[in-house]
């Protein structure tokens, strides 16, 4: 996993959480060039960003996926491919406040692809990560559609 920023910096918390919950879209356009530069200075060749998809009825609620937003963004700035590839199979709890094994089990096969990704590289991006668990059991979706490696590209981890 490659760390753009670190949560605890109090502005970064601030900045993900208006974006998220407060609804503010164009503050993905000032986290998703600190994942282009990140990405340039520390990633590897790949063919494509995915994101992290959120389940129908959450996308629906906040009217749009921040993961998605970041990618997008960073996809501009690095000029590179975004594939929309993940889906999300079910509504997960949110992992505030689980421990690491009760966020495995919830995101458990929480992910499933829309078409294969045989022998590509793929980043999936999310805007945090805690302990890994969603960007892993995405990695698993894409690996199982025939992915040949998967990266996590996050803003913070928390």
């Amino acid at each position: 996993m490659i760390v753009a920023l670190h949560y605890e910096d109090g502005p970064i918390r601030e900045l993900i959480h208006e974006l998220k919950y407060g609804k503010i879209t164009e503050l993905a356009e000032i986290l998703a060039p600190w994942l282009a530069a990140t990405w340039e200075r520390d990633g590897v060749a790949c063919d494509s960003f995915v994101a992290i998809p959120l389940h129908g009825k959450r996308a629906a609620e906040r009217g749009f996926n921040q993961a998605e937003l970041l990618a997008l963004g960073a996809c501009r700035k690095l000029d590179l491919l975004y594939r929309s590839v993940l889906v999300r199979t079910r509504a997960t709890e949110s992992q505030t406040g689980l421990m690491r094994p009760a966020r495995q089990a919830n995101m458990y096969r929480a992910f499933r692809t829309k078409r294969a990704v045989v022998g590509l590289t793929c980043i999936v991006v999310d805007d945090v990560a805690t302990t890994g668990a969603t960007l892993e059991e995405a990695a698993r979706a894409l690996k199982d559609a025939g992915a040949r490696r998967v990266w996590g590209l996050v803003v913070a981890r928390g």
